[in-house]
């Protein structure tokens, strides 16, 4: 009887045992792959790249800025600068490591599994495909959206920043104190 009831206990925790399992790391890695992640990244840095482009050219419209050759450099030069720091530091390589260990904790090898199959269907392989596209008008329109909100959070900036300094304390506001006026002699009777 006893036996029995070991055996039941241990198919019974089976499942469970199952569903705690890590995928491996090559698993995920061989679903990164399936999925062309690299190439979504590399498609995400031309995306954020023509955001920045877009940025900066709306806010020149804004502004009506015409700039000459040396300010253009200095705008160009900023903005690879910028890029290039973005690249080393959101590079597939220096990501990668991370993504693989959320995917590990995340999914369970059943999951990891499932998703391979799917993203190396016909199907998955499409989605694959679509996804720089949708990323790119998703990013584009939530750019414009926000655009107003933006500019509302700079207006509220400067108005906190000018109620906190008119309701600062009066005397470390004021001006230093002046001698005070003495009152003119009156002009001697003639």
């Amino acid at each position: 009887m006893r036996a029995v009831l070991v055996m039941l206990l241990s198919l019974a925790a089976a499942p469970l045992a199952a569903a705690d399992a890590t995928p491996s790391e090559a698993s995920v890695r061989h679903l990164l792959e399936v999925m062309k992640a690299r190439t979504l990244s590399d498609e995400s840095m031309k995306t954020m790249d023509q955001l920045m482009q877009h940025s900066v050219a709306e806010l020149r419209e804004e502004q009506h800025q015409r700039l000459n050759a040396r300010q253009q450099q200095i705008l160009d030069d900023f903005h690879e600068d910028m890029m290039q720091a973005i690249r080393e530091q959101m590079s597939w390589d220096k990501l990668q490591p991370t993504i693989v260990a959320i995917y590990a904790r995340t999914f369970t090898p059943k999951e990891i599994a499932d998703m391979t199959r799917f993203y190396g269907s016909p199907t998955g392989q499409a989605v694959v495909g679509k996804l720089p596209a949708v990323q790119r008008e998703m990013a584009l329109s939530v750019q414009a959206s926000v655009q107003p909100l933006i500019q509302k959070i700079v207006a509220a900036q400067r108005d906190l920043a000018g109620a906190l300094h008119r309701a600062a304390d009066p005397v470390a506001v004021s001006p230093a104190p002046t001698a005070p006026a003495t009152p003119a002699e009156p002009a001697a009777p003639r």
